[in-house]
């Protein structure tokens, strides 16, 4: 059997952050020492000389390929030129230099020599996006919740993608996967939107050397109407406010759903909504969604729930009694259940091309959210301009604004149709 020792050396002369890699394998007591140059370029700073390789879970190059992927390329190496010395023992031959750079290089064209880099796993890569932009782009929780999904879903269409199979066809089967599982096409539209966005991200980083995120072109059925709106009339509003609940955390969150309804804000701020946020006649805070710091102005329905709860010891420094969403939600469906919300209500979506209708009592389809929806439509049936709403809410485009105006005139022709019915009764 022929001794010999094989070696991989840097060359950390130019840049040790992008230092190219030497196969070096010698026999015969070193006399004959064969070099090879596999074009492969690491950071050196993550390579253990006494392993012979890259550390563990790191990433190298521009391209940020992980050290699994390097490291394997080095054993294919030392897996052919162990080969190339079972060959030579066979036929009791100890090789020259020549002979075996020859008998090694036979061995390697078993696969193409300018065979690419084999492409890190999507899902790394998206970690990769997420542990890079979180920080620098001060990601909201919910972002980051969004994002996650989009990474946990495509695991569970293929938890082995790997970033150069995403092509226009690859993204087409995962539509047709999304679609499969029934999801909404709202939703649908939300993971392609963060899909193409981590896309765009790994082109610029040079992870994904594809188009697919240029090419790709699909139109999500009814994912850009405007959603049937689900809020509470004033009526329906003073009524909750109003009405007498026993049970003590039905009532804390109707209270704190009522502040919402009153001020426009988002769960997400009146969770953090603090007593020094709030001063004489208004409240400040820096939205959780958007950093935009808001002043909105007290009315007696908002100034009386801060009231109640201004010496509650309970709350520590918060302004109001606020639960995780998912219980205030299922709280307030049992407050609107007894508010006597039962006006049925129809709600429409799509999945693929599939159209889905929905009826619902309203106390089903309440949500946290009511409350800022309802703040804006009794806001602008009251009259106050949309301008004027808009600076409460933090809306800067008037865009947004449109499916409430197009509510609130609805609202206003029934209303005036009344004249219509007094004059025929007094006629009659």
């Amino acid at each position: 059997m022929i001794p010999y020792r094989l070696l991989w050396t840097v060359d950390r002369t130019k840049d040790e952050h992008n230092a190219p890699l030497q196969f070096r394998v010698k026999w015969n007591g070193s006399r004959c020492i064969a070099t090879f140059s596999p074009k492969l370029t690491i950071d050196s700073t993550k390579w253990s000389q006494d392993a012979q390789r890259c550390n563990a879970n790191t990433t190298h190059t521009s391209r940020l390929i992980p050290a699994n992927i390097i490291n394997r390329r080095l054993a294919e190496y030392e897996t052919y030129a162990k080969q190339a010395f079972d060959d030579f023992d066979r036929e009791d031959i100890v090789p020259t230099v020549e002979q075996f750079k020859h008998a090694f290089n036979v061995l390697r064209k078993k696969i193409p020599q300018d065979k690419p880099e084999e492409s890190m796993l999507f899902s790394d890569a998206m970690q990769l996006f997420i542990d890079k932009v979180q920080t620098i782009s001060n990601w909201s929780p919910n972002t980051h919740k969004s994002i996650n999904g989009t990474k946990n879903t495509l695991a569970e269409f293929d938890s082995r993608l790997r970033v150069d199979e995403l092509t226009n066809d690859k993204l087409a089967k995962f539509l047709e996967f999304l679609t499969d599982k029934g999801y909404k096409n709202t939703y649908i539209r939300k993971i392609f939107k963060n899909l193409l966005e981590v896309m765009r991200w790994m082109d610029g980083e040079g992870i994904y050397h594809g188009d697919a995120h240029k090419t790709f072109k699909a139109r999500f059925k009814g994912a850009y109407d405007y959603r049937t709106v689900i809020y509470l009339t004033w009526d329906e509003l003073i009524h909750m406010y109003n009405m007498k609940i026993e049970d003590a955390n039905l009532e804390r969150t109707r209270d704190t759903f009522c502040f919402c309804c009153f001020t426009s804000l988002r769960y997400s701020d009146v969770v953090n909504l603090q007593r020094c946020d709030v001063k004489d006649n208004y409240i400040e805070i820096v939205t959780a969604k958007t950093d935009e710091v808001l002043r909105i102005d007290l009315n007696d329905y908002s100034r009386a729930l801060l009231n109640k709860y201004a010496y509650d010891e309970r709350l520590g420094d918060h302004a109001l009694p606020v639960y995780a969403n998912a219980v205030m939600n299922r709280y307030l469906k049992e407050v609107a259940k007894k508010a006597g919300l039962r006006t049925k209500i129809k709600t429409t979506y799509y999945s693929g091309n599939k159209r889905v209708e929905e009826v619902h009592e309203k106390w089903k389809l309440i949500t946290t959210h009511c409350g800022r929806r309802t703040f804006i439509v009794n806001a602008l049936f009251l009259g106050i301009p949309a301008e004027v709403v808009m600076k409460w809410t933090g809306h800067e485009d008037y865009k947004a604004m449109k499916p409430y105006v197009a509510i609130v005139d609805k609202l206003k022709s029934q209303e005036m149709n009344k004249f219509n019915t007094y004059s025929s009764r007094t006629t009659n």
